[in-house]
Protein backbone atom coordinates (compact mmCIF):
# COMPACT_ATOMS: atom_id res chain seq x y z
CA UNK A 1 0.00 0.00 0.00
CA UNK A 2 1.17 3.23 -0.96
CA UNK A 3 0.77 5.88 1.70
CA UNK A 4 1.31 9.30 1.43
CA UNK A 5 2.63 11.73 4.57
CA UNK A 6 -0.90 13.01 4.76
CA UNK A 7 -2.29 9.51 5.09
CA UNK A 8 0.38 8.44 8.13
CA UNK A 9 0.20 11.37 10.16
CA UNK A 10 -3.28 11.77 10.28
CA UNK A 11 -3.41 8.01 11.69
CA UNK A 12 -0.47 8.82 13.89
CA UNK A 13 -2.14 11.88 15.46
CA UNK A 14 -5.34 9.64 15.65
CA UNK A 15 -3.32 7.06 18.00
CA UNK A 16 -1.85 10.25 20.08
CA UNK A 17 -5.47 11.66 20.64
CA UNK A 18 -6.51 11.06 23.88
CA UNK A 19 -8.81 11.51 27.20
CA UNK A 20 -7.46 12.86 30.35
CA UNK A 21 -8.52 10.48 33.45
CA UNK A 22 -11.83 10.42 33.94
CA UNK A 23 -13.23 11.54 30.81
CA UNK A 24 -16.08 10.03 29.16
CA UNK A 25 -15.48 7.84 25.81
CA UNK A 26 -15.92 9.86 22.73
CA UNK A 27 -14.28 9.26 19.29
CA UNK A 28 -11.28 11.12 17.96
CA UNK A 29 -13.35 13.34 15.55
CA UNK A 30 -15.65 14.33 18.74
CA UNK A 31 -12.73 15.44 20.36
CA UNK A 32 -13.41 19.13 21.52
CA UNK A 33 -10.68 21.94 21.15
CA UNK A 34 -10.13 21.88 24.60
CA UNK A 35 -9.03 17.76 24.45
CA UNK A 36 -7.15 18.40 21.13
CA UNK A 37 -4.89 21.29 22.87
CA UNK A 38 -3.98 18.14 25.56
CA UNK A 39 -2.37 16.20 22.79
CA UNK A 40 0.66 15.11 23.42
CA UNK A 41 4.18 14.85 20.95
CA UNK A 42 4.16 11.04 19.93
CA UNK A 43 7.67 11.54 19.25
CA UNK A 44 9.10 12.59 22.59
CA UNK A 45 7.13 10.34 24.69
CA UNK A 46 7.94 6.39 25.72
CA UNK A 47 4.46 5.75 24.28
CA UNK A 48 5.90 4.23 21.10
CA UNK A 49 6.92 0.71 20.38
CA UNK A 50 9.48 -0.42 17.62
CA UNK A 51 9.72 -3.80 17.12
CA UNK A 52 10.99 -6.33 14.52
CA UNK A 53 14.13 -8.30 13.01
CA UNK A 54 17.46 -6.69 12.43
CA UNK A 55 16.32 -4.37 10.26
CA UNK A 56 15.37 -2.52 13.42
CA UNK A 57 18.59 -2.13 14.53
CA UNK A 58 20.25 0.91 14.85
CA UNK A 59 23.42 0.35 12.56
CA UNK A 60 20.99 -0.42 9.38
CA UNK A 61 19.29 2.37 7.49
CA UNK A 62 15.08 1.61 8.75
CA UNK A 63 16.66 1.31 12.43
CA UNK A 64 18.13 4.16 12.96
CA UNK A 65 16.18 6.43 11.04
CA UNK A 66 12.81 5.13 13.24
CA UNK A 67 14.98 5.75 16.28
CA UNK A 68 15.76 8.98 15.54
CA UNK A 69 12.25 10.42 14.98
CA UNK A 70 11.32 8.04 18.33
CA UNK A 71 14.18 8.67 20.59
CA UNK A 72 12.26 7.58 23.33
CA UNK A 73 10.58 4.53 21.99
CA UNK A 74 10.73 0.91 23.71
CA UNK A 75 12.24 -1.23 21.30
CA UNK A 76 12.75 -4.81 20.62
CA UNK A 77 15.22 -5.98 18.03
CA UNK A 78 15.23 -9.52 17.11
CA UNK A 79 18.14 -10.71 15.18
CA UNK A 80 16.86 -13.07 12.52
CA UNK A 81 13.15 -12.24 13.79
CA UNK A 82 9.37 -12.73 12.35
CA UNK A 83 5.91 -11.96 13.83
CA UNK A 84 6.14 -15.60 16.04
CA UNK A 85 9.64 -14.82 17.44
CA UNK A 86 8.09 -10.97 18.37
CA UNK A 87 4.83 -12.23 19.66
CA UNK A 88 6.43 -14.45 21.64
CA UNK A 89 9.17 -12.32 23.41
CA UNK A 90 8.57 -11.29 26.61
CA UNK A 91 10.17 -7.79 26.99
CA UNK A 92 7.86 -6.76 23.55
CA UNK A 93 4.96 -7.86 25.60
CA UNK A 94 5.63 -5.47 28.55
CA UNK A 95 6.58 -2.66 26.31
CA UNK A 96 3.07 -2.74 24.74
CA UNK A 97 1.41 -1.47 28.20
CA UNK A 98 0.03 1.86 27.37
CA UNK A 99 1.11 1.83 23.80
CA UNK A 100 -0.37 4.56 21.69
CA UNK A 101 1.81 3.62 18.24
CA UNK A 102 3.60 0.38 17.86
CA UNK A 103 6.00 0.21 14.33
CA UNK A 104 6.80 -2.77 12.83
CA UNK A 105 9.87 -3.42 10.59
CA UNK A 106 8.98 -7.82 9.74
CA UNK A 107 8.53 -9.75 6.61
CA UNK A 108 12.30 -10.34 5.59
CA UNK A 109 12.14 -14.00 7.76
CA UNK A 110 10.04 -16.88 5.61
CA UNK A 111 8.14 -17.14 8.97
CA UNK A 112 6.47 -14.31 8.63
CA UNK A 113 3.49 -16.59 7.16
CA UNK A 114 -0.10 -15.58 7.71
CA UNK A 115 -0.60 -17.49 11.05
CA UNK A 116 2.28 -15.29 12.58
CA UNK A 117 1.36 -12.71 11.36
CA UNK A 118 -2.49 -12.76 12.62
CA UNK A 119 -1.18 -13.87 16.18
CA UNK A 120 0.81 -10.30 16.34
CA UNK A 121 -1.64 -8.31 15.48
CA UNK A 122 -3.78 -9.83 18.54
CA UNK A 123 -1.45 -9.59 20.58
CA UNK A 124 -1.13 -5.88 20.16
CA UNK A 125 -4.21 -5.58 20.11
CA UNK A 126 -4.65 -7.32 23.42
CA UNK A 127 -1.79 -5.44 25.10
CA UNK A 128 -2.77 -2.24 23.48
CA UNK A 129 -6.12 -2.25 22.35
CA UNK A 130 -5.80 1.89 20.78
CA UNK A 131 -3.06 1.78 19.65
CA UNK A 132 -2.37 2.61 15.89
CA UNK A 133 -0.19 0.17 14.11
CA UNK A 134 2.02 0.51 11.37
CA UNK A 135 3.74 -2.29 9.63
CA UNK A 136 6.91 -1.73 7.59
CA UNK A 137 7.34 -5.10 5.18
CA UNK A 138 10.53 -5.77 3.97
CA UNK A 139 13.09 -3.95 1.95
CA UNK A 140 13.47 -5.48 -1.37
CA UNK A 141 16.88 -7.69 -1.65
CA UNK A 142 20.18 -6.54 -3.38
CA UNK A 143 22.72 -7.23 -5.33
CA UNK A 144 25.48 -7.85 -2.24
CA UNK A 145 29.00 -6.89 -2.38
CA UNK A 146 29.79 -10.83 -2.45
CA UNK A 147 27.97 -13.63 -1.74
CA UNK A 148 26.95 -15.10 1.69
CA UNK A 149 24.50 -17.14 3.98
CA UNK A 150 21.69 -14.73 3.05
CA UNK A 151 21.98 -13.48 -0.82
CA UNK A 152 24.66 -14.86 -3.97
CA UNK A 153 25.16 -13.08 -6.68
CA UNK A 154 24.95 -16.61 -8.45
CA UNK A 155 22.33 -16.82 -10.72
CA UNK A 156 22.27 -20.48 -10.20
CA UNK A 157 22.11 -19.97 -6.53
CA UNK A 158 18.38 -20.55 -4.94
CA UNK A 159 19.72 -17.46 -2.70
CA UNK A 160 20.13 -15.47 -5.85
CA UNK A 161 19.43 -12.03 -4.89
CA UNK A 162 17.21 -11.73 -7.74
CA UNK A 163 15.02 -14.78 -6.63
CA UNK A 164 15.52 -13.82 -2.61
CA UNK A 165 14.25 -10.06 -3.71
CA UNK A 166 11.17 -11.39 -5.38
CA UNK A 167 9.80 -13.95 -2.55
CA UNK A 168 10.12 -11.06 -0.23
CA UNK A 169 8.11 -8.51 -2.03
CA UNK A 170 5.26 -11.93 -2.42
CA UNK A 171 5.79 -11.88 1.54
CA UNK A 172 5.04 -8.07 2.08
CA UNK A 173 1.74 -8.57 -0.52
CA UNK A 174 0.78 -11.62 1.75
CA UNK A 175 1.28 -9.67 4.61
CA UNK A 176 -0.29 -6.58 3.30
CA UNK A 177 -3.90 -8.29 2.99
CA UNK A 178 -3.69 -9.04 6.18
CA UNK A 179 -2.44 -5.60 7.93
CA UNK A 180 -4.63 -3.39 6.17
CA UNK A 181 -8.20 -5.42 6.85
CA UNK A 182 -7.59 -4.52 10.17
CA UNK A 183 -8.84 -0.99 11.88
CA UNK A 184 -6.18 1.16 12.90
CA UNK A 185 -3.57 -0.91 10.92
CA UNK A 186 -1.26 -0.20 7.49
CA UNK A 187 0.95 -1.61 6.19
CA UNK A 188 4.09 0.12 4.20
CA UNK A 189 5.40 -1.93 1.56
CA UNK A 190 8.94 -0.32 1.32
CA UNK A 191 9.16 -1.80 -2.60
CA UNK A 192 6.94 1.49 -3.71
CA UNK A 193 9.25 3.61 -2.30
CA UNK A 194 13.02 2.03 -2.89
CA UNK A 195 12.17 1.27 -6.49
CA UNK A 196 16.08 2.93 -7.34
CA UNK A 197 17.52 0.96 -4.25
CA UNK A 198 20.23 -1.46 -6.36
CA UNK A 199 22.96 -2.42 -3.51
CA UNK A 200 23.28 -3.52 0.05
CA UNK A 201 26.98 -4.90 1.99
CA UNK A 202 25.17 -8.08 2.48
CA UNK A 203 21.96 -7.67 0.05
CA UNK A 204 19.44 -8.11 2.61
CA UNK A 205 19.98 -4.86 5.41
CA UNK A 206 19.31 -1.49 4.11
CA UNK A 207 22.53 0.72 4.61
CA UNK A 208 22.78 3.86 6.72
CA UNK A 209 21.45 6.86 4.66
CA UNK A 210 19.07 4.62 2.25
CA UNK A 211 15.91 5.12 4.18
CA UNK A 212 15.17 8.92 4.18
CA UNK A 213 12.09 7.53 2.32
CA UNK A 214 11.07 6.63 5.77
CA UNK A 215 11.93 9.58 7.42
CA UNK A 216 9.90 11.61 4.77
CA UNK A 217 6.70 9.24 5.91
CA UNK A 218 6.78 10.45 9.32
Amino acid sequence: MFITKRQLSKLIKEALSYKPDGASASSTSDIDSKKASAKINIKDTDKVVLAGDSQMGRNNGFGSVLQSIFPNAKITMISGGHAGSVSGDSQFNTNLKDAKLVVLTLGGHPGNKSGNVKGLINKIKKGAPDAQIVWIGAPPAAEPASSNSMVSKDEGSPIYWKKKKEKRGKRNKLIAQIVNTIKNATFIDPYDYMKNYKSSPDGVHVPLGEAGWLKSLF
